[in-house]
């Protein structure tokens, strides 16, 4: 497994959404709403995916 050196790019939202996810049982929709209860049901399906469509992000999803 590569090793993931750059958590800087992260922002706090996006490891707090990615613990979310993984707690929840890998249900985008779930973490983001948690964190982000005001939003509308399209804007956690869309935000939600497009958080974990990033590089940085499945890199950081691999190393854990």
């Amino acid at each position: 497994m590569s090793r993931f050196t750059n958590e800087n790019e992260l922002s706090d939202f996006e490891i707090a959404f990615i613990d979310k996810w993984f707690s929840n049982g890998f249900n985008a929709s779930a973490a983001y709403r948690e964190l982000k209860p005001d939003c509308s049901d399209n804007t956690i399906l869309v935000e939600g995916s497009k958080i974990l469509k990033k590089p940085y992000i499945k890199k950081y999803i691999k190393y854990l």
